[in-house]
């Protein structure tokens, strides 16, 4: 989980900011008036919260002060980075966009020409385009910042700003390179800047290039030895690595730095179950939920961990309490239904798919999922009647979830669907054959033929363990094995 990166990096560069103008306006001129000074207070206090992260404090201050003086140039940076920090944070482009308005107004009222005033507006324009799909926004912040960069004589300390937002732009329009350069030119300037040391490292990964990423993130983590966050998100890169013994004794790091990290208990938690460590991870999941009691996410994976260790009625009862939580949340309906397959209580399986499905029809991996779920309830007219399109498709418009319906519906048979696999994409071609497997296994359990054990083992083999399929081919073996 890399939400503390990109929190992170939002808080690090407006931090850095609000520090220059805290500084600024640390007591009012001696001309000032009492009204003013009752501004700057309120000013210092809203700066103060914004460092706190309390962004609803720093909203309602400055607005007081705006109610006043409408073109207070520090209130409405202070307003704005509050406003863009809340709106990406609630994935509200509305709220982005108030931000970004405000910060353009302190660029206008902003006299000095100070270029730090422009950090929450091209931070906010970054984030537009992630959020309306507009590359326009993020094209424009990174125009401005080049701009606002290549202004003679100016500073390392804001020089090093601008870049990271330029950087931050090129990212959300997936120019790796260019994001990466910029956040090399920015520890040039800066090389504590530990935002940037992240972000490089993210982008690397990103622009596929994972050996750079390695030895970023690794010396990220050699000049903040002492941060948390550095050994959580390399941990984070080792996981996506399937380097599992090296992600988690990352994230083991960081926890002895900062026992109450809940992204890295969820870290290593996931870790750990994905290396086969069930009780350890659901220790750490059972940390997180104390230190968070509605964390649904922890909580679906302790149902998940306590589901892999044949205890089905207590994850059944934890997927219950995520619903409880979220009920419009798709996937904890996705989780309850796999849960109740796992259970063998298809029927009921297969109404939880089906409203996971309508809550995001675009989960097309359940489709299987349900299809099988109705036949082995013995609905079988229902299942064919319910995913007849899939049928009457052409060949070329079906996706690899219309193909897996249509094996266990006996339209497809075994060669055809191994011929089916993508060969060239390592990963996705390990998570098929894992699927696949899975459910050439269930087709043979349900007609009473084969060996199901044998394609289970398989399935298993492919070690992609993120996979229901995976799980639900380890809980067969299990059964058989007793």
């Amino acid at each position: 989980m890399k939400a503390s990166i990109l929190g992170y990096l939002c808080f690090v560069g407006a931090a850095t900011f609000t520090t220059v103008v805290h500084g600024q306006e640390s007591s009012p001129p001696a001309s000032a008036s009492p009204g003013a000074s009752d501004h700057a207070q309120l000013k210092r206090d809203a700066d103060a919260a914004y460092r706190k992260r309390d962004f609803a404090a720093t909203v309602r201050l400055t607005s007081q002060v705006l109610a006043d003086a409408p073109t207070d140039a520090v209130a409405l940076y202070l307003r704005g980075s509050a406003r863009v920090e809340q709106g990406i944070a609630a994935e509200d482009a509305k709220l982005v966009r108030e931000g970004v308005d405000d910060a353009r107004r302190a660029i206008q009222a902003n006299r000095a020409k100070n270029p730090n005033f422009y950090l929450p507006y091209l931070y906010g324009m970054a984030h537009l385009t992630a959020l309306e799909g507009d590359k326009s926004h993020a094209e424009t912040a990174v125009a401005v910042a080049t701009k606002v960069a290549a202004r003679p004589g100016l500073a390392a300390g804001p020089k090093s700003n601008i870049l990271y937002q330029r950087a931050v732009a090129h990212s959300k329009l997936e120019d790796y390179r260019s994001a990466a350069d910029d956040f090399r030119q920015t520890l040039v300037l800066a090389p504590d800047h530990l935002a940037a040391s992240m972000a490089l490292a993210d982008v690397l990964a990103r622009g596929g290039e994972i050996q750079a990423a390695g030895e970023a993130y690794t010396a990220a983590v050699e000049r903040f030895p002492d941060n948390p966050l550095v050994y959580n998100n390399r941990g984070t890169f080792y996981q996506s690595q399937k380097r599992h013994a090296d992600a988690i004794a990352d994230f083991t790091r960081s926890l002895e730095l900062n026992p109450r990290q809940i992204e890295a208990a969820l870290n290593r938690g996931f870790a750990r179950l994905s290396n086969g460590d069930y009780p350890d991870a659901q220790a750490d999941f059972a940390h997180v939920i104390e230190m968070q009691p509605d964390h649904a996410p922890a909580r679906s994976l302790l149902a998940t961990s306590e589901l892999l260790q044949d205890n089905i009625q207590g994850a059944l009862q934890d997927y219950l309490k995520v619903i409880e939580l979220r009920p419009s949340y798709a996937p904890a309906r996705a989780d309850i239904g796999f849960a109740y397959f796992f259970a063998r209580h298809y029927d009921t399986a297969a109404q939880a798919f089906e409203q996971a499905l309508t809550l995001a029809p675009e989960s097309r991996y359940l489709v299987p999922w349900r299809y099988a779920a109705l036949s082995l309830a013995g609905h079988q007219e229902a299942a064919n009647q319910a995913y007849r399109s899939i049928a009457e498709k052409p060949a070329d418009n079906r996706d690899w979830f219309d193909l897996l319906t249509l094996f266990f519906m006996g339209e497809l048979q075994e060669p055809d669907l191994l011929a089916s696999i993508d060969s060239q994409n390592t990963d996705l071609r390990d998570a098929q054959l894992c699927e696949a497997y899975y459910f050439i296994g269930l087709r043979l359990q349900k007609d009473g033929q084969g060996d199901p054990a044998r394609y289970f083992h398989r399935a298993v083999e492919s070690r992609s363990t993120q996979l229901s399929a995976y799980r639900a081919a380890t809980i067969e073996l299990n059964r058989i094995r007793q």
